[in-house]
């Protein structure tokens, strides 16, 4: 707004203003100078010469000469008032047909804060007269005036690109009193400039909308519309601050402030759009709410809602309806985009919410990413008709900086009926760095009520490491069908929820695979408050064709464990059990195969709400899944696990009846986690229990999986499986196994590592491989090798050190090899190596510095922190980092540098307590 620039801004602005739109070469521009406040027609118009009968002046004269000239773009001045303000009390409408410059910042009294030439419509006669209407005024350019208590629109451009309006109060008086025009404030039909960096206009208090824009390309810049000239206080257009139709419109809103109006804050009927740095719903300052009825409707399709990064972030808070708006139950819009904005919070975190942040309700492939939306009823709605939506990278329930701004109810809901699955929404992508944090939220993370969702590569009820529970449910799916949780290499992370992790009451043909669920990739106990997933149909409804984990018929072949990229699910550490499978209506097909479970409250598989079941004769009693009876493993005939070749062998039986279960039977086989719970910890085999063995006692026979390592501690534990997919829960007493490796443990010293371990027999055991990751490594790699002892009945001690190792968290596993080739893997174990100091904060490199730049830090405790770029005069340039690095390890961060002129600059690292400083130099 132009009150807010110095009077040497401001003349320069004008004279570069006038430079810019000079008479055409071969003419010449006249300028007529305003002496009187009358409307009076000028004596003889199309004579050159701005004059009244009166011997005057007016500006209804001076438009009329400028009128009358052709190939010149003549500018009208002001030489009143002296002081203060003055009206000018037309009672027509005023009409341009040539080009003009109409300067109302030329008054002696023009103080650079607000209009001191008043055009007032009260006596006018008709009853839609505008105040202003340009047609063929080509590059015409209307500023500082004030425009009030007219009965039709304030300007109106017709035929008329290039026109531009700027340091104009349109609907209020100077000081900030509404007297609104009875239609729009401005109305545009032609290419508009409305508004430019510190001279935009106020456009309030009128009676339908502030800016209507039709069929044509503006750009509509550091406006306030809806609100009081310091965008403090309301003046509310009577209907939308701006609405723009007209399939060929094309409209940049820049840096305004849209707030207060009684409908929708800015609505986009048809063209495509780009809005950037707005502020829709609050007071200019982002202090206080000014609340439209919604913030932003997309009737449109192909509109960009927010820039690159949240440097150019919208703030969409504090309304009353919906946040954002896309489509309606009438309406598809298509393809857009609404990335990199504030919906719910300010800039700054703090929370004015609205109804639902972001609503999708009826459209194909638009996008939601990289947004804040918090503190809202709830997040984010995609709705019946909406189709092929992708949500990525959002923060819901979370700021930046990792404040809670929970949603209160829902973070996001899902009941869009997708036809396919290409047509199906995504909540994050099976690509790095795509998924959304969900957290916060007063009630379920993710709720899905429609068809063909997938929800992959999420957070929910975390940020990072740190705990963010939603109070409710992390995922329900209630009606939902052909509903993928997770993918092999991208699951969720679903922890610390004040439920279960995932429920499911109504739906069907769901997979759920890949997830850690009251875990995370580096196994922390996160349980949730409840089950890990539970299955409770509601009365009356069903549950069917569940996939936890692998299918029924597939072969599990290589490790499930999701870190990698197996299948199974880690579902560890919940309160109750990690899988209960329970009903007041119906549940079928509930298949659960390849998880990974420990550390739960309660069983790993629980078919109902009375603990474990007992098996019955020919398996007669019925409920979810059948009921179907738990594999029985005998008592042992010879060794159960032959070290030597991995063997496994035992007897064992399923007491199902043909009848009953649909054979084949798959049979699965885990090491427990302990002797009482009978979770099956880690899949070491399958054997197929044929229909001609139904009831009987039949020899396991099968090699260990590779990736295992049975230790003297472990159990063995079995889950069966029937053609028709339904699971029984784990054997009822799990048998122990006798193994050899008896311990294996890490000691960290300064940058020294001491391996220790003890095999308590050996056969035939020709070395052991010991394998390391590093804190930044993907996968393990040969650190070293130790003989084995070959064979040997009596304990054996061995020891690996290894130095010079960087900070953070190390893992180490051993591989032992047999003098046959057989391998076995070992357990994992870990050592932190601390960093040498609290805060480590490397220099930039290369330096100078052209595209890229790297850096490294490290911080010993965790916490957020944010690494910016600034210039030699302290102006923040870019954010290059804003995240929570792991703590105690250290972490090379590679960015673009920003298009920034050659020259010294600094970057800075700052954290709650930190503040420390690398230069740098850029090179063009």
């Amino acid at each position: 707004m132009a009150r807010f620039a110095t009077t040497t801004t401001i003349l320069a602005f004008l004279g570069a203003l006038l430079l810019s739109f000079g008479a055409t070469p071969g003419h010449a521009q006249s300028t007529f100078s305003v002496n009187s406040l009358a409307p009076i027609d000028d004596a003889s118009i199309g004579d050159g010469d701005c004059r009244t009968p009166m011997n005057t002046c007016t500006l209804r004269a001076a438009i009329q000469e400028a009128n009358a000239t052709t190939g010149t773009k003549d500018v009208i001045e002001f030489a009143v008032p002296s002081s203060g303000t003055a009206t000018i009390p037309e009672d027509i409408e005023l009409e341009i047909t040539a080009p003009v410059i109409i300067d109302g910042m030329s008054s002696p009294a023009y103080d650079g804060s607000a209009p001191a030439i008043i055009l007032d419509g009260s006596a006018v006669s008709g009853s839609s007269e505008d105040a202003l209407t340009l047609t063929n005024a080509e590059d015409s350019e209307i500023r500082g005036l004030a425009i009030v208590n007219y009965p039709g629109t304030g300007i109106a451009v017709r035929s008329s690109d290039g026109v531009a309006v700027h340091d104009c109060f349109i609907g209020i008086e100077p000081d900030g009193t509404a007297a609104g025009n009875s239609d729009h404030g401005i109305e545009a039909y032609s290419d508009v400039t409305i508004g430019s960096t510190s001279a935009g206009n106020v456009i309030s208090a009128n009676g339908d909308t502030g800016l209507y824009l039709v069929g044509m390309t503006a750009l509509v810049s550091d406006n306030v519309i809806g609100l009081d000239e310091d965008g403090t206080f309301s003046r509310p257009n009577g209907r939308h601050g701006v609405s723009v139709s007209g399939s060929d419109a094309e409209v940049t809103l820049q840096s305004n402030t849209i707030s207060g109006n009684a409908e929708d804050g800015v609505r986009l009927e048809g063209g495509q759009h780009v809005l950037t740095s707005n502020v829709i719903g609050l007071s200019a300052d982002q202090s206080a709410a000014r609340a439209n009825e919604r913030g932003v409707v997309l009737n449109s399709g192909n509109n960009q809602i927010g820039g690159n990064d949240l440097l150019f972030a919208n703030v969409i808070a504090g309304n009353t309806g919906d946040g954002v708006a896309i489509g309606s139950s009438s309406t598809s819009a298509d393809n857009n985009v609404v990335q990199y904005n504030y919906i719910g919070t300010t800039s700054g975190g703090d929370p004015f919410g609205q109804n639902i942040g972001l609503r999708v309700a009826n459209g194909s492939g638009n996008s939601v990413d990289g947004n804040v939306i918090g503190a809202n009823a709830g997040g984010l709605s995609i709705d019946d008709d909406a189709e092929s939506t992708e949500v990525t990278r959002n923060l819901i329930g979370v700021t930046p900086n990792g404040d809670d701004v929970g949603n209160r109810k829902d973070g996001v809901i899902v009941s869009s009926q997708a036809g396919s699955a290409a047509a199906g929404t995504k909540i994050g992508l099976a690509t790095p760095g795509t998924g959304n944090v969900i957290a916060n939220t007063g009630g379920d993370g993710i709720r899905l009520e429609g068809d063909f969702t997938t929800v992959q590569n999420n957070q929910i009820g975390l940020n990072g490491s740190a705990g963010a529970g939603n109070d409710g449910n992390g995922i329900v799916l209630d009606g939902a069908f052909n509903a993928t949780i997770g993918v092999a290499g991208f699951g969720n992370e679903i922890a610390l929820n004040g439920e279960n992790g995932i429920e499911i009451v109504a739906g069907g043909d769901v997979i759920i695979q890949g997830n850690y669920i009251g875990t995370n990739a580096q196994n922390g106990g996160l349980g949730n408050d409840g089950d890990g997933i539970r299955i409770d149909a509601k009365a009356g409804l069903e549950v069917r064709d569940v996939v936890i984990g692998y299918p029924e018929s597939a072969t599990i072949s290589s490790d499930p464990d999701p870190l990698e990229g197996g299948l199974g699910n880690r579902i560890r550490y919940n309160t109750s059990d990690a899988v209960r499978i329970t009903s007041s209506g119906t549940v079928a097909y509930a298949t659960v195969r390849g998880n990974l479970m420990s550390d739960n409250g309660g069983l790993g598989m629980d078919l109902g709400t009375d603990g474990r079941n007992a098996s019955d004769p020919n398996d007669a009693d019925t409920g979810p899944n059948k009921l179907i009876n738990a594999p029985e493993i005998q008592g042992m005939i010879g060794p159960i696990f032959d070290t030597a070749t991995r063997e496994f062998s035992f007897p064992y039986l399923v007491d199902c009846a043909t009848a009953k279960c649909n054979y084949d039977l798959t049979v699965d086989f885990y090491l427990a986690d302990s002797d009482p719970s009978g979770e099956g910890r880690v899949y070491v085999g399958t054997q197929t229990y044929a229909a001609t063995d139904a009831g009987t006692t039949v020899q396991a026979s099968f090699t260990a999986a590779s990736w295992t390592s049975p230790t003297l501690d472990d159990h063995l534990v079995a889950i069966a499986t029937d053609g028709g997919g339904s699971s029984s829960e784990f054997t009822i007493t799990p048998i122990r196994l006798p193994v050899e490796l008896a311990d294996f443990g890490a000691r960290a010293n300064g940058e020294t590592v001491l391996l220790t371990w003890r095999t308590l027999s050996e056969t035939g055991n020709h070395l052991f491989q010991v394998e390391h990751r590093g804190p930044d490594q993907a996968g393990f790699s040969v650190m070293g090798t130790v003989d084995g002892a070959g064979t040997t009945a009596d304990p054996v001690d061995y020891r690996f050190e290894t130095s010079e190792l960087s900070a953070g968290m190390h893992r180490f596993r051993l591989r032992q090899v047999d003098v046959d080739g057989d391998e076995t893997l070992s357990d994992e174990v870990t050592a932190q190596i601390a960093l040498a100091q609290n805060i480590v904060f490397g220099a930039p490199s290369p330096n100078p510095a052209r595209g890229q730049v790297t850096f490294t830090i490290g911080m010993q405790d965790p916490g957020p922190v944010r690494v910016v770029m600034y210039d030699l005069l302290g102006r923040q340039v870019a954010t290059l980092y804003d995240g929570t690095p792991t703590a105690g390890q250290e972490k090379a961060i590679t960015r673009s540098i920003p298009p920034v002129p050659s020259g010294r600059y600094f970057l800075r690292l700052e954290g709650a307590s930190v503040r420390t400083v690398q230069p740098l130099t850029v090179v063009r």
